[in-house]
């Protein structure tokens, strides 16, 4: 499912691999806080902006409601209180823009401000602090990844550059072990083929649109800094597991959409649903072990889950309007947007319990009580190994060791892990400021499981 955009979107696109060096908008973008109308109770019936009563879903609490039409939520990986969303219309917006919602306060910031463009599906980066989105923001550059930093969203880089391309729905894996991939898709056509001109107002088409068999995309992914473009398959609406390991699709290879899941690189593709149905938009539970998304099985878009392990869907939501876009939060709700009051609003539903403890939960364990550290001064600077020790303690790994290594020269940090490892010595790779390099471990040290050899770039 997705939003219509204002104009002529002629998708007429050979995919391309060409990739180019990131560049910089140049104008900032304006914070708002326009008055949101949010519904603290649980309703069962509402009222429409234009007065026509609405049957809502039972169960389900409004988050985010204004007179704009309000799409697509998710949630910070940080901090739960946090959505990130698209909204257009409501006075003299007349496209599609990125907010952000603080939940406790009910105050909005609008986070781009490009009047000329349409920014659309926007995600989380793992740490939460950054926002990845779509945009044609660029005339004559296709719609393409960007991202910006909050707060104030100042500065969006440009993620992927080609004429011929066009990205969509891009996400970065969130995974706490693995690389910090994006996966996206990018659509084309077989053919020329243009898309008949929306409404003057893209805000106040409200239809979901419906691709027919001559509609083609595909899925790739790509380092955040825009190289290592590979594409996997044909696929949409891509999405990463909690571990990175795994990407949940939507694919029509059968006739009509259903979800599969494939390994990160593209293998062992998996198909979950099988109706005559369309099921779009996977994504996952914090658990990694059921993947909510939307379908029409009921003759208008709800929002469904089943396991990764396969077995009968469970219908989440039955009211008689359209719903999707779902989001798995980790405070145990799913968020998703829903025409429920006339308008596209954020709403929020429990979810269903978690099957198993998280897999976060025990990555993060494992990452504390199990690796075993040692971090070795290869500086003449006193205390520094001490110090970087002392911030790893601090967020719970587990430093058996702090001493000097034999040779004091080094000029940058050195991970050397033992092979079961790998994946936490990228971890810490990550955390650590600056540039450092991971090597399999050929020395023997009895008792650890990962050796730092501290350089002067941790000065």
């Amino acid at each position: 499912m997705r939003v219509k955009i204002l104009g002529v979107l002629l998708l007429v696109m050979f995919l391309s691999c060409y990739v180019a060096p990131p560049v910089e908008t140049k104008r900032p973008p304006e914070e708002t806080k326009p008055a949101v109308a949010t519904t603290p109770a649980v309703q069962a019936q509402a009222v429409s902006p234009a007065g026509v009563p609405k049957v809502c879903e039972t169960g389900a609490e409004l988050i985010v409601g204004t007179d704009a039409q309000e799409l697509y939520p998710k949630v910070n990986p940080v901090d739960t209180n946090l959505l990130v969303y698209i909204s257009c219309g409501g006075g003299e917006l007349s496209s599609y823009d990125v907010w952000t919602y603080r939940i406790p306060e009910k105050s909005s910031v609008r986070i781009t401000t490009d009047g000329n463009s349409n920014e659309l599906f926007p995600s989380w980066t793992k740490d939460g602090k950054s926002i990845i989105f779509d945009s044609d923001r660029i005339p004559g550059a296709g719609r393409t990844l960007w991202q910006t930093e909050l707060p104030g969203g100042t500065k969006p880089i440009r993620l992927l550059l080609s004429e011929s391309q066009v990205a969509m729905y891009g996400s970065i894996s969130q995974s706490p072990m693995g690389a910090k991939e994006i996966v996206f898709e990018s659509p084309s056509f077989d053919r020329i083929k243009s898309i008949l001109a929306l409404p003057p107002n893209s805000c106040d088409d409200k239809n979901f649109p419906r691709y027919g068999a001559d509609f083609k995309s595909k899925i790739w992914t790509m380092n955040p800094n825009g190289t290592g473009l590979r594409c996997l398959l044909d696929g949409r609406d891509p999405a990463w597991s909690p571990l990175g390991d795994k990407i949940a699709y939507s694919s029509n290879l059968n006739g009509n959409w259903d979800i599969w899941v494939m390994e990160s690189k593209g293998g062992n593709q998996i198909q979950l649903t099988s109706s005559p149905f369309d099921e779009l938009e996977p994504c996952w539970s914090p658990d990694g072990k059921m993947i909510a998304f939307a379908s029409n099985q009921s003759g208008n878009w709800d929002i469904w889950v089943i396991s990764v392990d396969g077995g009968p869907k469970m219908q989440l939501t039955s009211s008689v309007v359209d719903e999707g876009g779902p989001c798995w939060s980790a405070n145990g709700y799913i968020y998703y947007h829903s025409l429920c009051r006339g308008n596209w609003d954020i709403w929020r539903i429990p979810a269903p319990p978690l099957q198993a403890p998280s897999l976060l939960a025990k990555l993060e364990k494992k990452l504390s009580k199990e690796a075993r550290i040692e971090v070795l001064n290869g500086t003449r600077i006193k205390g520094l190994a001490a110090k970087v020790a002392q911030k790893l303690s601090d967020m719970g790994y587990n430093v058996v060791r702090i001493g000097n290594a034999r040779t004091r020269k080094q000029t940058t940090t050195k991970i050397y892990y033992s092979l079961e490892y790998k994946d936490i010595a990228r971890e810490l790779s990550e955390i650590l400021p600056r540039e450092q390099y991971i090597f399999p471990r050929g020395f023997k040290s009895p008792g650890t499981d990962i050796t730092i050899i501290v350089g002067r770039n941790m000065r």
